[in-house]
């Protein structure tokens, strides 16, 4: 190959070799043109190879070896150049070693090899790219790779799948496998019942190679064979099938009233009973056995004698003296309880007697007279009350609640239910409409809340002393120490008194 349109083609007659970048920004750097002049040195010497080395994705350097040249300092220096590690200086020695080895170093082809061997020195490259697009670049390429990649995997499974279901075995309904069971359909039926039919013949085999070891065939006795002719002439069948066939038969006429829902009970009656005794003598041999086997029963717990029916001699076998005294308490404490519990029984009857003494003290005996006094003096105590509700003083009033509220609260809480019904009512009421209707509820109210109603509490409402008198008497100093209080240590002239009148009668 001439090298003088190798070095046209190469870009290396002077001119700038430019490279066409995948990167969206045709900016060209300063580091991928190359520009080279002809010298006479090189016109002189001659080329021994040509290296194009890929850095990254859009720089490219060659590396020119000449005959003259050491490979390991040009590559040495090629490596400190770009800044590359000491593993892509070893890469790229064995790559000029091998080229140099085979005679057509230059053609195309060794230049496409060398491009490929040349890609694993992207990895070992330190510098990267300074410029934010092709990075960028470089990343939309990547994430584009793995969609491509996700796309196709997804297709690969998708069509797996549907080759599964191509390739899966129909279902059948239910309709239709019960017809297959009944034409005698099974899935892989033939090559089932091919084995079974061997298994059958190698059985059949096994068994007749064990027949032909027994040889015993059973005689029968000139009696049993009398005993069998005797019951068949006495049944009328001569043959075993006549009376299978009439068993069948009489089963067939049987079925139907057994398949009956109402006759569920069956009978069976002696055709040949006699009964020639009356039906009371037979109740009455009922009854006589019935009472001889309750006899036996209570003679066998009652242990009696079944001759004699006397009651069997039981010995009565006392306690050891030790065993006694040993189980049993001291004489001391069971005298103790005994009174014990003859003081609470004592204690218990007199704690009667006083609670029947207070109820008899208790009852009360009516009286016409004083019920006609109860019930004038309760129908006052509602009249008050009508008076305190009835604020306009027209002798009429409706429960509103201007009216109740004139009540004390006690008396509210315990009347509001009647007073709520006469709300609803919405009608005026004179005093004996309001007394009827107040009295019914009230005497069905327990004694705690018609005490509430009927008697007028100390605390709440002043008695006739505290309204009658008001006089306050005055006291001297005298009379004031004599309602003081005197304790043990006092030490007035009283006190002192009481003090020596005790010790003289202790000293007597």
């Amino acid at each position: 190959m001439n090298y003088e349109a190798l070095l046209e083609e190469l870009g290396l007659d002077g001119t700038p070799q430019k490279q066409t970048s995948k990167s969206p920004q045709n900016n060209t750097r300063a580091s991928d043109n190359i520009y080279l002049t002809k010298t006479p040195e090189t016109q002189q010497r001659k080329i021994k190879l040509i290296l194009n080395v890929n850095l990254s994705s859009n720089q490219v350097e060659q590396l020119m070896i000449y005959q003259d040249d050491d490979p390991k300092l040009k590559v040495s220096e090629f490596c400190h150049l770009h800044q590359l590690d000491k593993n892509a200086q070893s890469v790229l020695i064995k790559q000029i070693n091998s080229n140099t080895n085979n005679e057509n170093y230059q053609s195309q082809h060794k230049l496409q090899q060398q491009n490929y061997y040349s890609k694993q020195l992207q990895s070992y490259s330190t510098k990267e790219s300074e410029q934010p697009g092709e990075r960028l670049y470089q990343l939309a390429q990547k994430k584009k790779e793995q969609r491509e990649n996700q796309i196709k995997q997804y297709q690969t499974e998708k069509q797996e799948q549907e080759q599964q279901q191509l390739q899966s075995t129909p279902k059948l309904s239910k309709q239709t496998k019960i017809y297959l069971e009944q034409a005698g359909y099974r899935k892989n039926g033939y090559m089932r019942e091919k084995g079974t039919l061997k298994d059958k013949q190698i059985q059949q085999v096994f068994l007749d190679e064990q027949g032909k070891e027994y040889n015993f065939v059973p005689q029968i006795n000139e009696l049993s064979k009398q005993m069998s002719h005797y019951i068949r002439e006495k049944q009328h069948y001569e043959n075993v099938f006549d009376e299978l066939y009439e068993q069948a038969r009489n089963r067939m006429y049987s079925q139907p009233e057994q398949d009956i829902p109402e006759c569920t009970f069956k009978p069976s009656v002696n055709q040949n009973i006699k009964i020639d005794e009356d039906f009371l003598t037979r109740m009455e041999k009922k009854q006589e056995e019935l009472k001889e086997r309750r006899e036996l029963i209570k003679m066998k717990y009652e242990n009696v004698d079944l001759k004699t029916r006397q009651l069997l001699y039981r010995p009565k076998i006392c306690r050891s003296p030790y065993a006694q005294t040993s189980s049993e308490k001291p004489i001391h404490e069971k005298l103790y309880l005994q009174s014990k519990l003859k003081s609470e029984k004592l204690q218990q009857m007199s704690e009667q007697k006083i609670m029947e003494e207070k109820e008899s003290q208790n009852v009360r005996f009516k009286n016409e007279l004083s019920e006609d006094i109860v019930f004038l003096q309760r129908k006052k105590i509602l009249k008050q009350l009508f008076v305190e509700m009835d604020t306009n003083q027209d002798g009429l009033i409706q429960c509103s609640y201007e009216e109740i509220n004139n009540l004390s609260p006690n008396i509210i809480q315990t009347l509001w239910p009647i007073f709520k019904l006469l709300q609803e009512l919405k009608r005026y009421l004179d005093f004996n409409d309001f007394f009827e209707n107040v009295y019914e509820y009230c005497v069905n109210l327990p004694q705690i809340q018609k005490d509430i109603i009927f008697k007028k509490s100390k605390n709440n409402n002043p008695t006739m002393k505290d309204q009658d008198y008001s006089f306050t008497p005055k006291t001297n100093k005298k009379s004031n120490s004599m309602n003081t209080m005197h304790y043990p240590s006092c030490k007035c002239e009283m006190c002192s008194q009481i003090a020596n009148i005790q010790r003289q009668l202790n000293d007597q």
